[in-house]
């Protein structure tokens, strides 16, 4: 039995259901939903930095300001990406959350 409209159920009772997190995603800011994106850039980040990193020695003189303006680009947004799920106390992975942080329409934060 669902607990709240939009509820698809199948979860616990203090979460809002699946249908809840569907409607909610595009229209409320939250950092659960930019955190698998920021978990994807640093991926990609990480994924760039390598190639880069070997061609630096090796790359034609008219290439060299660019190659090295967009390393210190990915470079840049990996620290950023590390910083915002690792490090900082507001946002790393695992720190506990209250409902309120990705939910602010669920019934409980009334």
């Amino acid at each position: 039995m669902a607990d709240h409209p939009g509820d698809l159920g199948g979860g616990r009772a203090d979460l809002p259901g699946r249908g809840d997190l569907l409607r909610l995603h595009p229209a409320t800011p939250a950092w659960t939903n930019a955190g698998g994106q920021l978990a994807g850039f640093l991926a990609y980040d990480l994924v760039l930095i390598v190639p880069f990193l070997v061609r630096l020695p090796t790359i034609p003189p008219e290439w060299f300001v660019s190659l090295v303006v967009y390393t210190a680009v990915v470079t840049y947004s990996g620290l950023l990406a590390a910083w915002y799920l690792f490090v900082s106390p507001t946002t790393r992975i695992g720190r506990p959350r209250a409902v309120a942080d990705w939910a602010p329409e669920h019934p409980r934060n009334a």
